[in-house]
């Protein structure tokens, strides 16, 4: 779906993407009903808009539009048909359903159609991503979403979010990044309802920075509208945007006059905010160690077949090499060690039954490695997931990290939290980072299907073939997608 927008300062909008599963024919089959769908009257929201010089709009659905409709917790895939940009527009599947009253009982529409949108009868499920493509002038059509709920089947589909609309000075800026500055949650999953007659947003796993790059092309367009879509709600400390060139340069803006709200539907405009900050160089880092599990690093097994991050399909794009790639775009001549605390026979810190003496028995497994070496200047901790004595990881992690700082005092210190959602160990390595000065990166918004490995796939080896993934432990680890992505995350941390 397209859309073209010119709108003078404010904007509405919402997203919304959801599991979804497909209707199921009965044994009786009866046709579902067609949907007549209307649109909030507002004049910015919807599919198509367009504005005149007074910030009047006209709100169309556009031919072809598709949505999600959820009779109870049941869906199908509806489209419109509409032949003309209309502000009404009847939707119809080819879809069947049980009985016309229970299509008729309990709806909800979501916009645009999602394949993996999923209702429970009362709220729908989704994710607000915080990797965000950018438009001139627009919205990305995977974040342009709203919600309606009807007990008949005539539905009106409503914005949820709202955010910044922001324009560019500068011709080489590749990426701009949106942050709270009392961490506030901007974006991630969700769960949506109603109250009130207007649509909440409940924050179920959260993302505290947002990233917007360019949809086409390599960097954003000087003087055009851009838009970073993010969850109502209240930023106390105001909030943090930072600029990329390619040149390598780096530059915040940083507004901490006051609070700032994100209301619903509307999007504050901050026209050429990049002149408001001081480029400068990107962080270099010369000697890093990564210390991890099997995500990290695993030994060659009957079910792995390459001595580097499970489940990546070669050595150069585990989330360790792709970081590298980057630092050493930055520094040429970094360099990096990589050891893993994880298993027996490799250093069994992770899976140790009882961290009654963490303080010595983390530098035990790693001084027989020599490390960290005294020069070392960033140190990742990507630990977790095998932990065995939940109740004192959080102490040992602190611990570790205090050993650490003694052997290489000028090193920054990332401990990333966990990529199989854990909500105990992910606090422990929160609480160990900040009691400890290191940074925190979150990465379980990447415990999804689409980040990790799939049975059958094939993976190199060590040994030069190919080989094909049949354990579903394997398949559980992040994909060279999820590598990519958790790689992304702790660079846009650490840079």
């Amino acid at each position: 779906m397209k859309k073209h927008l010119f709108v003078p300062a404010f904007l509405a909008f919402l997203l919304v993407s959801c599991q979804f599963e497909r209707l199921v024919a009965p044994e009786e089959e009866i046709p579902a009903p067609d949907i007549t769908a209307d649109v909030e009257v507002r004049p910015d929201t919807r599919t198509l808009i367009t504005v005149d010089q007074q910030g009047e709009g006209t709100i169309w659905w556009m031919p072809a539009d598709e949505i999600n409709i959820f009779y109870g917790t049941t869906g199908t895939h509806y489209t419109s048909q509409n032949a003309a940009n209309a502000t009404t527009a009847i939707f119809r599947t080819t879809d069947v359903i049980g009985s016309t009253e229970s299509a008729s009982a309990n709806i909800w529409g979501l916009y645009p159609y999602n394949g993996n949108a999923m209702c429970d009868g009362t709220s729908v499920s989704t994710t607000l991503p915080a990797a965000q493509r950018g438009v001139p002038d627009t919205f990305d059509d995977d974040l342009y979403i709203t919600l309606a709920h009807s007990t008949s089947t005539r539905l009106k589909f409503y914005n949820v979010c709202g955010g910044v609309k922001f324009s560019l000075s500068r011709a080489d800026i590749t990426s701009v990044t949106f942050t709270g500055n009392n961490n506030e949650d901007l974006a991630g999953d969700v769960s949506l309802t109603f109250e009130n007659g207007l649509p909440k947003a409940t924050v179920v796993n959260g993302q505290k920075t947002i990233t917007v790059t360019p949809k086409t092309g390599s960097t954003f367009t000087p003087g055009a509208n851009y838009y970073i879509v993010a969850l109502p709600g209240t930023l106390s400390q105001g909030f943090t945007m930072t600029f990329t060139t390619t040149g390598g340069t780096v530059a915040t803006f940083n507004y901490t006059t006051g609070p700032v709200t994100i209301t619903r539907s509307v999007f504050s405009r901050k026209a050429s905010i990049d002149t408001y900050a001081s480029f400068g160089p990107l962080q270099s880092y010369s000697r890093v160690l990564f210390i991890g599990n099997s995500i990290t690093r695993v030994p060659i097994s009957e079910i792995w077949w390459g001595y580097w991050g499970m489940a990546a399909t070669t050595r150069d794009k585990d989330y360790v090499h792709r970081m590298m790639a980057r630092l050493q775009q930055i520094n040429p001549s970094a360099t990096f060690d990589i050891t893993s605390i994880s298993v027996a026979g490799v250093g069994s810190w992770e899976t140790n039954t009882d961290f009654y003496h963490p303080d010595v028995y983390a530098p035990d497994v790693l001084a027989a490695e020599g490390l960290p070496r005294a020069d070392t200047d960033l140190i990742v901790i990507r630990l977790g997931e095998n932990v065995r004595d939940d109740a004192n990881f959080g102490d040992a992690l602190f611990y570790l990290v205090n050993y650490l700082k003694q052997v290489a005092p000028g090193a920054r210190v990332v401990i990333t939290g966990q990529f199989w959602t854990n909500a105990t160990r992910e606090a422990a390595c929160q609480s160990a980072a900040t009691r400890s000065g290191s940074t925190f990166v979150q990465i379980n918004q990447f415990d999804r299907p689409e980040y990790k490995e799939t049975i059958g796939n094939p993976v190199y080896g060590d040994d030069g073939q190919w080989h094909t993934v049949t354990n579903q432990f394997v398949a559980a680890h992040p994909s060279d997608a999820g590598m990519q992505a958790i790689a992304d995350a702790i660079l846009a941390a650490i840079l």
